[in-house]
C-alpha cells in the first residue's frame, strides 16, 4: 500500500511517499533491499537500468559513479551545536533551479537514496539528501554494513529534533547561489512518515529572504 501528499511550498508542488511497513521491517517499494525475517540485509540483483527512473539498490553505486552531475558531501550546522552531513546534487541548468529535500527511509543515507537524489538533479533540482544519523557516528562502510545499525538509531531520533534539521537543510538548500527561493520534500518508507510530518507541522516564519514565509496546505490523495 502506497500513500502520497501533493504539497505546495513557495509554489513547488512535491510528493512525500510512504510504504506499508511493519515496526520492525520498513521496506522501500522502488528499491531492493530489504530484512528477512532474521534481520539480516538482503540485496537483489540490479534490474536493467532506465535512466528515467532512479536505480535499484545494486544497481545505485554505478549510477552515480557515472552520473555526469556535480555532486558533493557537505556540512550543515543545523543550531545548538548540531551539525548534519548531506549530499548535494546539482542539475545542468542554467537558471537557478528549486530544491528537493531527500529524507532517507530506516537504513539510513544509503546509495540508492543517493541515487534517488541523483535522478531529481537530473530531472532540473537541486537535490540534497541530509544524513539524519551524522550525530550517531555510525561506521562508514557499504550499505549492507550501516544498515542494521540505521535501524537502531534511527529509533532514537526525536521528531521534533528531526523536523527542526529538515528546516534547517531547506533554509540552506535555499541559500545556494544556483537555487530558487522554493522547495519541496520527498521520504521514503520512514523518511516518508517525516515528509508528511514536515508538511502538516510547518509553521509560518518570518525572516529573509530565504525564510519559510507560507505555511505548507497539504493535500493527500
Amino acid at each position: 500500500m502506497r500513500a502520497q501528499a501533493m504539497v505546495l511550498k513557495f509554489g513547488l508542488a512535491f510528493v512525500g511517499g510512504v510504504v506499508a511497513c511493519t515496526s520492525n521491517k520498513m521496506v522501500p517499494a522502488a528499491a531492493d533491499s530489504h530484512t528477512d525475517h532474521a534481520g539480516s540485509v538482503v540485496t537483489a540483483a540490479a534490474q536493467p537500468d532506465n535512466r528515467q527512473f532512479p536505480p535499484d539498490a545494486a544497481g545505485a553505486p554505478a549510477r552515480l559513479s557515472a552520473s555526469p552531475r556535480h555532486s558533493e558531501w557537505v556540512v550543515i550546522r543545523t543550531g545548538d551545536g548540531d551539525s548534519l552531513r548531506a549530499f548535494v546534487v546539482y542539475p545542468e541548468r542554467s537558471t537557478k533551479a528549486p530544491v528537493v529535500l531527500v529524507v532517507h527511509e530506516i537504513f539510513g543515507l544509503s546509495s540508492w537514496v543517493r541515487g534517488v537524489a541523483d535522478q531529481l538533479a537530473a530531472d532540473g533540482f537541486i537535490a540534497i539528501a541530509p544524513d539524519l544519523l551524522t550525530m550517531k557516528n555510525l561506521p562508514d562502510g557499504p550499505d549492507s554494513v550501516v544498515a542494521p545499525l540505521a535501524q537502531a538509531a534511527i529509533r532514537t531520533l526525536d521528531p521534533a529534533w528531526v523536523q527542526k534539521q529538515l528546516d534547517a537543510v531547506a533554509r540552506y538548500g535555499m541559500s545556494l547561489p544556483s537555487a530558487q527561493q522554493k522547495y519541496g520534500i520527498v521520504g521514503f518508507c520512514w523518511g516518508g512518515g517525516v515528509s508528511f510530518a514536515h508538511a502538516v507541522q510547518q509553521k509560518p516564519q518570518r525572516g529573509g529572504a530565504d525564510d519559510l514565509a507560507e505555511p505548507l496546505r497539504p493535500r493527500v490523495e
